[in-house]
């Protein structure tokens, strides 16, 4: 590869050969998503409205059963056992004494004894919620699905707006294979929390979850456009809809919903991102989204992920020197974790500088091993014309891959076949042995069927060669290199009228790829 090739790289126009994982796939930590939890990990509480008249003593029973509730909440268990303790022993009758010591004792996984506290508690007050539902969930935890379908059912009985019951019954359902009970149980929750927009939102999102699982957006579509329509200025409303427009692919709408929803409220960071990278999919809103961004990294200073997203979107525009100054924000933001090393070698790789980008590369794995930046230190070596560097660096790798590699490639795969593809490019047989072993590691990988095919037939094994490209070949039939490398092959071992019935409709094609020029050649020479 000549030196002013090297601007392939940031069109990343490489050989498949040199990479399992593909090179836009951003490292796992520098992603997010977004997750609606459970009863159980919410807690009870969450979705029991509290009682209006808690005045005199019992707003004070009900203040401090607040304050511990939150210190289990946020993991604080010593002092929480402590405040218990002192909270029972002022109201020995007080049934939420012994609610609040047996949701710790469930968090401890002191499974039994959180039962016989919760049962206390239905001993001094046979329709307590909290202890009917804190008794469902334990049951549940412990895979006692009749008990904990009992104790949901006489929450139930206690308040037929407790819609933790109906949520607890649902994965109750869910459990038991019973999928035809779970929209049965949400939608009547739903109707119970009718004009309660904080429990219906709760509620809607359930329903959602469980239509996208069974592939029925526009139901969530349908229940999210009842809502806004009922609370047309709710921040909640408004967002519940834009993401159900987005899941049924309506992006004009969402970027309506969205741009009602930021313009209403100025301190929302998460939906301007959302709105800016929805407005990225159509040319002419550079300035809206860097607006967005920027109004979303005032809000959320400490975010890292903003100005993660910022920098990316700068480096994308050429905006490289703005790049530049985010980066050293994620920096400061994240230091030793090899983010803004990884962004700065982006910015680097986008201006053309090389050897700057090569050092953050290298900078940031070594903070954080990956294959993403593995793949990136390999093909700048390689494309510096430095093979022994690329070949030193893998070899390494290979023989003491760093825990975090390992970690999210086990087998190591991904090294072992970019190492056999420089092996075979340095015309090393140690190749062939090696994209053995990524072949046994991973059949069905493409690029490693790819890399192990072509390396056989360099190495005379032509008809077994064949045989593992027409696999390559089938596990990724868009990708014309792998066509090509058959269609080569197919030709060393003289069936002329595969290769020009592979390489016609390649060479033909819009599509451009690594080796159509090679095609294209073998293909007239065919002829």
């Amino acid at each position: 590869m000549k030196i002013k090739k090297i601007a392939l790289i940031t069109s990343i126009i490489f050989s498949s050969n040199l990479a399992v994982a593909a090179i836009s796939e951003v490292p796992s930590d520098l992603q997010s998503t977004t997750e609606f939890t459970s009863p159980l990990s919410e807690g009870a509480d969450d979705f029991i409205e509290p009682e209006f008249s808690t005045s005199g003593q019992a707003g004070l029973i009900e203040g401090t059963y607040n304050n511990i509730f939150k210190l289990l909440k946020t993991g604080q268990l010593e002092e929480a056992a402590k405040q218990i303790q002192v909270f029972k022993t002022q109201n020995p009758t007080e049934p939420d004494a012994y609610n609040l010591q047996a949701l710790l004792k469930s968090i401890q996984k002191s499974y039994t004894s959180s039962i016989q506290d919760y049962q206390h508690a239905l001993k001094l007050d046979s329709k307590n919620l909290r202890a009917t539902l804190g008794l469902t969930a334990v049951y549940l935890q412990t895979e006692q699905l009749t008990k904990a379908k009992e104790y949901a059912n006489a929450s139930i009985s206690i308040d037929d707006k407790a819609i933790a019951a109906y949520f607890f019954l649902a994965e109750i359902a869910a459990k038991q294979g019973r999928n035809q009970d779970i929209e049965s149980l949400l939608l009547t929750a739903q109707g119970k929390t009718h004009g309660h927009i904080k429990y219906e939102l709760m509620t809607a999102n359930k329903l959602s979850e469980f239509y996208v699982d069974h592939k029925q957006p526009e139901k969530s579509l349908k229940l999210a456009q009842d809502i806004a329509k009922r609370y047309p200025y709710h921040s909640s409303a408004l967002a519940f809809l834009a993401k159900t427009q987005i899941l049924n692919h309506q992006t004009s709408n969402a970027i309506s919903t969205l741009e009602d929803l930021v313009s209403n409220d100025n301190n929302d960071s998460f939906h301007r991102l959302l709105l800016a990278g929805l407005l990225a999919k159509y040319p002419g809103n550079d300035q809206k989204i860097l607006q967005l961004m920027q109004e979303a990294s005032v809000i959320s200073p400490n975010n890292s992920e903003i100005q993660i997203k910022k920098t990316v979107y700068l480096t994308r525009q050429k905006k490289l020197s703005a790049a530049l100054d985010s980066a050293k924000t994620v920096r400061q933001l994240t230091p030793n974790s090899g983010k803004a090393e990884l962004l700065e070698g982006d910015i680097y790789l986008a201006e053309k500088k090389f050897d700057l980008a090569l050092a953050a590369y290298q900078t940031s794995y070594n903070h954080s091993a990956n294959t993403y930046t593995l793949n990136l230190i390999t093909q700048i070596l390689v494309a510096q014309k430095k093979p022994q560097s690329a070949i030193n660096f893998l070899e390494q790798q290979y023989k003491n891959p760093p825990q975090s590699l390992k970690t999210e490639n086990p087998n190591n795969v991904v090294v072992i076949n970019n190492l056999a593809w420089l092996y075979h490019l340095q015309n090393d047989p140690r190749s062939v042995s090696l994209a053995a072993e990524a072949y046994k590691v991973a059949p069905q990988s493409a690029a490693v069927a790819d890399s192990y095919g072509v390396i056989l037939v360099a190495h005379d094994s032509i008809s077994k060669g064949i045989k593992v490209l027409k696999k390559a070949s089938k596990l990724a039939p868009s990708n014309y290199d792998v066509s090509y490398h058959l269609a080569n092959a197919y030709v060393l071992n003289g069936q002329h009228k595969q290769a020009i019935a592979i390489l016609k409709p390649i060479v033909n094609s819009n599509q451009n790829f690594a080796e159509k020029a090679a095609a294209t050649s073998l293909l007239n020479k065919l002829k």
